[in-house]
Parts: C-alpha cells; sequence; structure tokens
C-alpha cells in the first residue's frame, strides 16, 4: 500500500487548527511525528497517521459521553 504524505498546512486544514498548536502538540509527543523525505527541507506527515489520531480523538471523545 502506498502512503499519502502531507504538508503542514494539509494537516492543519485536516484538524482545524495552526501549524503552532501541532508544533506544541508534537514536541509533547500527542501527535505524529513528522519527517523530511530524501533528506529534504521540507516536512511532512503520513495521512494515515494523522487519519489515526483524529479517529483516536473522536473515540476519546465517544469513551467519555
Amino acid at each position: 500500500m502506498m502512503e499519502t504524505l502531507v504538508s503542514k498546512a494539509q494537516v492543519a486544514a485536516m484538524i482545524s487548527y495552526s501549524k503552532s498548536q501541532i508544533d506544541r502538540w508534537e514536541s509533547e509527543g500527542k501527535f505524529p511525528k513528522r519527517f523530511r523525505p530524501f533528506g529534504s527541507v521540507r516536512v511532512v506527515w503520513v495521512r494515515s497517521e494523522v487519519q489515526k489520531w483524529i479517529d483516536d480523538r473522536i473515540a476519546e471523545r465517544s469513551s467519555t459521553d
């Protein structure tokens, strides 16, 4: 299976939070890790990891209701 990579702007749009909030969560270990493909300056995330993070937040909400 081929994974889709997403930019920081795309991640921010997916979760409706700011890029700086993503940085905070990531540094606290609360968000999937970014990486630099092929030594690039640009950073990306694996879309399925971000989607799993979203799904986990929804599941947490559902389990506390």
